[in-house]
């Protein structure tokens, strides 16, 4: 069972997951990740290639990363 930080978490986890291309648990992971943080949820598309699948790292020198979005990212 997955524990969302809130019901906010939730509703933009289930928007990122339906913007991905597949729901395997690679993807469940980035999903969650990215939309645990306020700052990396509102920049998903700065940091999550959707069209190529994949994460972009260059997001990483985005200036709107703060500490917790660039920990985040590396997670991810």
């Amino acid at each position: 069972m997955v524990q969302f930080k809130n019901s906010e978490h939730e509703k933009k986890y289930y928007s990122v997951l339906a913007k991905m291309k597949s729901t395997d648990a690679y993807h469940r992971a980035v999903a969650y990740l990215f939309t645990l943080d306020k700052d990396c949820a509102g920049h998903i598309n700065d940091v999550f290639d959707f069209r190529g699948d994949a994460i972009n790292p260059d997001g990483l020198h985005s200036g709107w990363q703060t500490g917790t979005s660039v920990k985040i990212t590396r997670l991810a």
